[in-house]
């Protein structure tokens, strides 16, 4: 029966590490190697009229890295048996997670939903 309930944590602190790891990092990445310097990009050819979501990114930056470590000092410490298995949840979601972090149509749609309104659309349009 304890074998039962090792493997049912084991897979639970998995999926607890799947789940805060693409909720935490992955955005973080997201904000790291797409968000920022695309804000930047589109400031610089004056498409974009404000710097508001560097200001979001830069709250998102230290909010969830945060969370993230909080979590992750939490499991270490309270259940440091089945941290490995928060780990490998972790580093799976990195791994298939890592070549959506750049410059791709999704991001961008989610950009333009997220952001549109500073953009001045007259810029684009000419």
């Amino acid at each position: 029966m304890s074998n039962i309930i090792f493997y049912a944590l084991t897979f639970l602190f998995f999926i607890i590490g799947v789940f805060v790891s693409a909720y935490t990092l992955l955005p973080t990445l997201i904000i790291v190697f797409f968000g920022i310097p695309f804000t930047l990009e589109l400031n610089k050819k004056g498409i974009m009229n404000s710097y508001v979501p560097i200001k979001k990114y830069a709250i998102s930056l230290l909010l969830l890295p945060t969370i993230l470590f909080i979590i992750s000092f939490v499991i270490f410490s309270y259940s440091s048996n089945y941290f490995y298995a928060f780990v490998i949840g972790s580093i799976l979601v990195l791994a298939f997670g890592i070549g959506k972090c750049g410059k791709n149509p999704n991001n961008i749609a989610d950009y333009l939903r997220t952001n549109g309104k500073f953009i001045d659309q007259k810029k684009i349009d000419s």
